[in-house]
């Protein structure tokens, strides 16, 4: 049997999807306090492929009250050109979008938000669970 197990990486390279600026600085906080480092910063409005493909992250978290539909959108188009982990934390607990995120490319939905005490282990689910999906679309 193969081993799978992976050693996480020491620190992640974060993209930043937020539009508040003041919610932003606080996730800044708490993520660099678990071992992430905020390579770039990205509002709904900008575009994410872009942003991803000049700031290169591990995984991209986007924190919102309720994605929109260009935001899923957005997310569809980084998926298919330069696929990572996506997490969203957001506080929209709605089937219809939990399922339009998923579908989008989102590895871990998240409601309720972004407690520091959670954010590292739901990272690393995120990872392990959009590596295993890739190793089976490969296959």
């Amino acid at each position: 049997m193969q081993d799978t197990t992976r050693q996480r990486p020491k620190t992640l390279r974060v993209l930043l999807v937020d539009d508040s600026e003041a919610r932003r600085l606080a996730v800044e906080q708490s993520l660099a306090e678990v071992g992430c480092e905020v390579v770039g910063y990205a509002s709904s409005r900008d575009n994410l492929l872009q942003r991803v493909n000049e700031d290169r992250p591990d995984v991209v978290i986007i924190d919102t009250e309720s994605p929109s539909r260009d935001t899923l959108e957005s997310l569809e188009s980084v998926q298919s050109e330069s696929p990572r982990p996506i997490v969203m934390f957001t506080q929209d607990d709605n089937g219809e979008t939990i399922t339009r995120a998923t579908r989008a490319g989102v590895s871990a939905y998240v409601v309720d938000g972004l407690s520091q005490k959670r954010v590292r282990p739901i990272l690393d689910a995120a990872i392990e669970r959009f590596q295993r999906f890739s190793q089976l679309s490969d296959e």
